[in-house]
């Protein structure tokens, strides 16, 4: 059975209304578009403010405010969603939930990297 929410016995389907929103936002503006797609391209990696700018050509002075400013939140908390809603994904195709519950623990518990500009 894959995750989902329960009210009472009865299995409801995830919500995916916290990403449709943001990524439709994403999609609004250039540099949080492309930003997102970087993201996806590197959820395996540790973040880190400097290199996901270094990535898009921009100041992470111009990055962090941006990215507030049009998703409604920082570009490491952003990317933290998108670690989780991978996570839910796999697991809702019957990957091994265990496996990631570590995973998000690690994520979850690990120190946030600040960049000067944070």
């Amino acid at each position: 059975m894959h995750a989902a929410t329960f009210i009472g016995d009865t299995p409801l389907r995830p919500s995916r209304a916290q990403y449709i929103i943001p990524g439709h936002l994403a999609h609004a503006d250039p540099l949080t578009e492309r930003f997102e797609r970087w993201s996806r391209e590197n959820l395996a990696s540790d973040f880190s403010l400097q290199d996901a700018a270094n990535a898009l050509s921009v100041n992470p002075r111009t990055l962090q405010p941006r990215t507030e400013a049009v998703l409604g939140k920082s570009p490491l908390a952003f990317f933290q969603d998108m670690r989780v809603e991978r996570v839910q994904h796999l697991i809702s195709i019957g990957h091994d939930l265990e496996k990631y519950v570590r995973t998000l623990r690690m994520i979850v518990s690990r120190p946030k990297r600040i960049a000067a500009s944070e």
